[in-house]
């Protein structure tokens, strides 16, 4: 397992797996901002992750389950 949560580790170079999966919507014209549910332990670092991003990037702090999140 993982110390810390496993979408910020390093996967690809010195990218983050959560910065490979953004990378797409990134890049899309169609996309204006993008939403990232986090918990408040990875909020500031997924925050200080994406701050200097050409598109807004939103962090939000999620529910205490999935489903909870989406509400």
């Amino acid at each position: 397992g993982f110390k810390n949560n496993k979408v910020l580790q390093i996967i690809y170079g010195d990218k983050t797996v959560l910065e490979c999966a953004v990378a797409p919507f990134l890049r899309c014209e169609h996309i204006d901002e993008i939403i990232i549910t986090s918990s408040k332990t990875d909020y500031k670092n997924i925050n200080n992750l994406f701050a200097n991003c050409e598109k807004p990037i939103k962090t939000v702090i999620g529910g205490e389950t999935r489903a909870d999140s989406g509400k």
